[in-house]
């Protein structure tokens, strides 16, 4: 069963130049989304807004959900490093 899906985080308090970084290293998450699904980034001086939109089955949502949280973790951890 199909559901409508809105849902979004902010990272606050990072650099608009971290915040550039973190997009681009989460863009390739947007490659073979369901039909009719969406990933959307915008960027300011101390945030970065991701937005989730479309219809999906919750287990799609729940996967795109968490593997999406896990890459924003990892490219966190290697740009702290850096």
């Amino acid at each position: 069963m199909l559901v409508r899906v809105e849902a979004q985080f902010k990272m606050i308090g990072r650099s608009r130049k971290m915040n550039k970084a973190v997009v681009k290293a989460l863009r390739p998450d947007d490659v073979g989304l369901p039909k009719g699904v969406t990933i959307s980034y915008s960027v300011t001086d101390n945030e970065m807004l991701c937005q989730i939109r479309g219809e999906m089955n919750m287990g799609s949502f729940t996967y795109l959900w968490e593997d999406l949280l896990l890459n924003l973790k990892a490219t966190l951890n290697i740009l702290n490093l850096l």
